[in-house]
């Protein structure tokens, strides 16, 4: 069994590193990756420092990972899956800390406006920032004002912070690839389904990322399980066999794309819906 898209605390998940391998044994998971959102601490936690690409955990090879958020264009964002880099890479090290960096200004910036529209205090840095997360993201400052009814759900809070200009500087997606590739790594695109883009312009989108270095297509994805009801188990398999025929030299990767212990045993638990490469 194969997970190659988790994510910990490190990034918007719930469980930490460590908790996260020990699930992934016990449901036996035989190789894996943590894919956190542009950041590689869980493997600096994990290997403390060291410069090898995959660890063994009795039996669990967990190979190195990441997901950069990416743009394709400049109206147009995805998700390059990164694996099997050296996690002491310099350039990679470099973009990561700035994007970084630039997301903890977006939240403080987030912060800001949350208490100008909704009363000093509303919330605070104690309630978002910690010692274990490096990317923050919208995730870390919708979740605490729903426990507080300041919107009635996630999507109403997406939807306001949306309203406040992204003033983050992504790295295009080619340069992405290139940079994976240069700490001897390979490329993959995140979940080509989830995103709003039209058939016609995904496959362009492919084709042209493909011409740039891609290596592959994280074609095993639980789009029936995980978006919301925009995929049935019918129509999530067939856009996966699409996906296969219409780039049949582009390599493949599945994920669970889990964001804690308990995503992972439910879609564990159902992995014959998503799940191929065994």
């Amino acid at each position: 069994m194969l997970d190659y898209h988790i994510h910990t605390q490190i990034s918007d998940g719930e469980a930490s590193p460590d908790k996260t391998v020990d699930k992934l044994k016990e449901l036996g998971v035989r190789r894996a990756s943590i894919t956190d959102h542009d950041s590689i601490k869980a493997y600096k936690i994990l290997s403390q420092n060291s410069q090898k690409t995959s660890l063994d955990f009795d039996g669990l090879i967990l190979e190195t990972g990441v997901e950069i958020d990416c743009a394709f264009s400049p109206n147009i964002s995805i998700e390059i899956l990164g694996y099997g880099f050296n996690p002491q890479d310099k350039e990679l090290n470099e973009y990561l800390s700035d994007i970084q960096e630039q997301r903890k200004s977006r939240i403080s910036l987030y912060m800001q406006k949350i208490n100008e529209r909704f009363g000093q205090n509303t919330i605070t840095g104690k309630e978002i920032f910690s010692e274990y997360t490096e990317t923050y993201l919208k995730p870390h400052i919708i979740r605490p004002l729903l426990k507080k009814n300041i919107f009635k759900d996630y999507k109403e809070g997406n939807l306001f912070l949306k309203a406040i200009p992204d003033k983050l500087e992504r790295i295009e997606a080619a340069k992405a690839i290139k940079m994976i590739h240069k700490a001897g790594g390979e490329a993959f695109l995140a979940h080509p389904g989830v995103y709003d883009f039209k058939y016609e312009d995904l496959v362009e989108i492919i084709n042209k990322l493909l011409n740039k270095g891609l290596d592959g297509i994280e074609t095993y994805y639980p789009y029936s399980l995980a978006t919301h009801g925009k995929y049935t188990a019918d129509t999530a398999r067939e856009f996966i066999t699409k996906m296969i025929k219409l780039f049949p030299d582009a390599k493949v990767s599945q994920g669970s794309d889990a964001h804690s212990i308990k995503e992972l045993e439910i879609l564990h638990s159902r992995r014959t819906e998503w799940a191929e490469l065994m």
